[in-house]
């Protein structure tokens, strides 16, 4: 999926390339603004996610260590997993929205052409 803050796929799709939307100088001037907030939200996630390896590994222990399969401490093992990763996706949707709320009417029409029906 190429999106805005996936530049490794973005440039796989070249006419998903910023570039070619024309931007002002003022809504480059944003684009940089959204993309160094979304950059330091998923540093933080990330740093948020290496320390919460550690606590899943001990509940993966505890899980396996059980006498008996505990089906509701497997259920908030497999919630806890997929937390972090859904708050990074949710992250990713408010820089995509901050970044339409950028763009003109033309621009969005491009981006919806030739990118966004193109990734999902």
């Amino acid at each position: 999926m190429a999106t805005l803050f996936n530049m490794a796929s973005a440039a796989e799709t070249p006419s998903c390339d910023v570039r070619r939307l024309n931007l002002s100088e003022l809504q480059k001037s944003r684009l940089h603004y959204v993309r160094t907030r979304y950059r330091n939200g998923v540093l933080a996630s990330v740093n948020q996610d290496a320390f919460n390896k550690n606590k899943e590994l001990k509940q993966m222990t505890e899980l396996l260590s059980q006498p008996v399969f505990d089906e509701e401490l497997a259920r908030q093992y497999v919630l806890n997993t997929y937390e972090q990763r859904i708050q990074i996706r949710v992250q990713e949707l408010e820089g995509q929205y901050d970044f339409w709320q950028i763009l003109n009417p033309k621009q969005r029409q491009y981006w919806m052409n030739s990118c966004l029906k193109n990734s999902y």
